[in-house]
């Protein structure tokens, strides 16, 4: 799952507490909120697709100077974040993997194009 794009019903949302904020502090990147978010949705009876944007991430350091990946230094904190969330993520859901995340989301998008 992938924040760009995420698309949700403001109701649900709203209902499930909005994005958790413990995965971003002010001026950083949210790394791993839109994932626990699908969790939150899964472990309450809504379906989430997965949707293949063809997007391709640039190397660090080789696009503009904007954003997480236009630099090293940037890159090694996201990278630090993202590890300090996805260790929050499995604290907060004992026995969820991302790998089982993927299937899940798979497993939706699959039956969504059956219909």
């Amino acid at each position: 799952v992938n924040a760009a794009p995420l698309l949700t019903r403001r109701r649900v949302l709203m209902q499930l507490g909005g994005l958790q904020e413990a995965f971003s502090c002010p001026g950083d990147a949210g790394i791993g909120f839109d994932f626990e978010y699908s969790i939150r949705l899964w472990n309450t009876g809504y379906q989430v697709g997965l949707y293949n944007t063809n997007f391709r991430r640039p190397q660090p350091g080789k696009r503009g100077n904007a954003g997480t990946r236009s630099n090293n230094k940037k890159w090694s904190i996201r990278r630090s974040n993202e590890k300090l969330n996805n260790g929050l993520l499995y604290r907060m859901y004992p026995g969820f993997h991302h790998a089982k995340g993927t299937a899940l989301a798979m497993e939706a998008f699959k039956s969504l194009n059956q219909q």
